[in-house]
């Protein structure tokens, strides 16, 4: 092969290798990008007394139908072995027996009010801020 025509076998290669990867790639909205950080995240938790638990339940406060149509595939697949649960809640008096929540932007007002009703017990809290990045409260 010559000098020419190796430079354009491997022009070719890269202009390939580089459109395939563009026209193969799907973009994730906002909402799948959330559900997979929610799962990653509680996957990397020590719960408390977690040789106790038979089902992780994942509670989302507040308004964000995107969110709630892509999260409720969690509830296919397990965490640590164990099934998920997902829990809508409109209203924050109605928040208990949850390992994680998150709290949608609508809700964002509320965080005090939030981290008091929940004081004292075991839950990780996500909420979103301005629709992403999403940030983190740690128990």
């Amino acid at each position: 092969m010559g000098k020419y025509s190796y430079t354009f076998f491997m022009l070719g290669c890269t202009v390939l290798i580089l459109s395939g990867s563009t026209l193969g790639a799907q973009e994730l909205s906002n909402s799948t990008m959330k559900t997979g950080l929610i799962y990653k995240f509680a996957q990397h938790i020590e719960w408390e007394q977690e040789n106790e638990i038979d089902t992780f339940r994942i509670g989302i406060y507040g308004h964000e139908p995107g969110l709630m149509s892509d999260i409720v595939i969690l509830e296919s697949v397990t965490l640590k072995e164990r099934p998920i649960s997902i829990i809508h809640f409109s209203s924050l008096n109605e928040i208990s027996k949850i390992h994680l929540l998150y709290f949608t932007n609508d809700k964002n007002n509320e965080i005090q009010r939030i981290t008091n009703r929940i004081a004292g017990n075991p839950i990780a809290r996500f909420y979103s801020y301005s629709c992403w990045p999403t940030h983190i409260i740690s128990r």
